[in-house]
């Protein structure tokens, strides 16, 4: 048996989540483990194997929370992995991961962690942190005057939430902005079993897992994705013919990395090996197909956000008015949203092709007009 399975069948038997929870939670501890030791190079970068999981369900007795919580205890009992604190501040995380550029999070409703973030001694943060899916070498930025950096940074995330919060939750923003893009959606409608009384976890199956967990620490270097380029090459493309879309471009990016970070994990678990197989692609493959297939399920509930066709439609209405082009900060004050609203509802016409952008030279210098195609 492999580390996932074991790890299915240790946490199957005092909680009674959806195993598909259980074998997310289980990618995200191996990843976390992994941290920055594995990678691929892509392009002038290395392309690390970490996982931002969001579990979503309909209601609380799909046991997400104890489902994060078994990965978190497990990882606990490792002297190298460090476990971010649940609750923290803006400077609190910048602090957090300057000292510990590696780690893993956990959160338990991430409806009510978006409106956190929302709050005025957050500002910023959620940019901060999708900035640094990427992992970085390093990364420089000024937040509220200050001059942050930040080196070797790679933190997985396991976050839960019930769907409706989280649909009452989200702003366009966090779609278009690329956060909520950023996390590889875990959806789960149904259970296999129920269990009335937890049983005490077994010792000896997480001494077991433990012990795998050491010795898969030990893996470290370069993939070697030679051997798959060619059919992983395929599938991309007809990946992206087939669900490639205005409102699931954002996603579909992210999911097809995804694939990537997951054949890497089931190589690892699997053969302990850093050479990508076609068995490891072709499981990792079957992954993201049946996520986009979950996530298109509910994209309609989840993403049609309340209010942004409406803005979107208000603005096109403006911007067609002037043929001869607006500028954003006239178009601002003849809507009631903010900035960073407008300009993602502006980037969503321009991909649209909707709306084109000329620079005219008006006196001293240009400004940047829009324009109705």
């Amino acid at each position: 048996m492999s580390f996932l399975n074991d790890y299915i069948d240790y946490a199957g038997e005092f909680c009674d989540a959806p195993s598909i929870f259980h074998k997310y939670s289980a990618l995200s501890v191996v990843s976390s483990v992994i941290g920055r030791k594995v990678f691929i190079r892509k392009g002038d970068i290395k392309f690390f194997p970490n996982l931002w999981i969001l579990l979503i369900s309909p209601s609380s007795i799909f046991h997400r929370s104890t489902a994060i919580r078994i990965s978190r205890n497990l990882l606990s009992k490792l002297s190298n992995v460090n476990i971010y604190a649940n609750d923290f501040s803006r400077e609190g995380f910048i602090k957090m991961v300057q000292d510990q550029p590696e780690g893993f999070f956990t959160i338990d409703e991430f409806g009510g962690f978006l409106k956190v973030l929302e709050r005025e001694y957050m500002l910023g943060l959620k940019e901060l942190i999708t900035e640094l899916f990427e992992a970085p070498d390093y990364y420089k930025r000024k937040l509220s005057g200050e001059t942050i950096e930040l080196k070797n940074v790679c933190f997985n995330i396991l976050a839960g939430s019930n769907l409706r919060w989280l649909q009452n939750s989200l702003k366009e923003s966090d779609v278009q902005g690329g956060f909520i893009p950023r996390f590889l959606i875990i959806y789960a409608k149904t259970k296999e079993n129920i269990i009335p009384f937890q049983p005490p976890s077994s010792l000896s199956k997480q001494s077991a897992l433990l012990e795998e967990l050491s010795n898969i620490s030990r893996i470290q270097g370069e993939v070697d994705f030679s051997g798959v380029v060619k059919e992983y090459s395929e599938w991309y493309i007809s990946y992206q013919k087939e669900f490639s879309s205005e409102h699931f471009d954002a996603f579909c990016i992210r999911l097809l990395d995804y694939c990537l970070k997951i054949a890497i994990l089931f190589e690892i678990i699997e053969n302990h090996s850093l050479v990508i197989t076609l068995s490891s692609l072709y499981k990792a493959i079957l992954e993201i197909e049946n996520i986009t297939e979950s996530l298109l399920s509910i994209s309609d509930e989840l993403f049609e956000v309340k209010g942004f066709h409406n803005q979107k439609k208000k603005v096109l209405s403006i911007i067609q008015k002037f043929p001869e082009g607006i500028s954003k900060s006239s178009l601002l004050q003849r809507i009631n949203i903010n900035a960073k609203e407008l300009q993602i509802v502006i980037e969503t016409l321009l991909q649209s092709e909707l709306i084109k952008i000329e620079r005219v030279k008006t006196g001293t210098k240009p400004i940047l007009l829009l324009k109705p195609f």
